[in-house]
């Protein structure tokens, strides 16, 4: 087992990437938007992963912002799709609400 597998961050923001995934699997929406947003959420994990395995909180904590953009742009992908493409308030909302706490718990990291 690796270190980061043992973080709460890392198992938090893989669960978010499966709401992510599991959301857009039954939406109808452009191929490009779809990827995109996927693209974004494994970002947030992966980044979670990789900075776990720097030897400085410094280079931590510049992993963890990135992953904090990456969770932005789901965020945005998905206030975009709201707008262009027809999506349930309530979906949007899980996933508003989940994006603010996951992003709540990468700040506390990183202060």
């Amino acid at each position: 087992m690796f270190n980061f597998e043992k973080l709460n961050i890392y198992n938090d923001a893989k669960a978010f990437t499966k709401l992510i995934f599991s959301t857009l699997m039954y939406l109808k929406i452009d191929k490009e938007i779809d990827n995109q947003i996927k693209r974004a959420a494994v970002s947030i994990v992966l980044n979670i992963a990789e900075g776990s395995t720097r030897g400085t909180k410094k280079q931590f904590n510049q992993f963890l912002w990135i992953s904090q953009g990456s969770l932005s742009e789901v965020l945005a992908g998905f206030d975009l799709v709201k707008e262009l493409f027809p999506l349930k308030k309530f979906d949007y909302q899980i996933i508003y609400e989940q994006g603010e706490i996951l992003a709540k718990k990468i700040n506390k990291l990183i202060h």
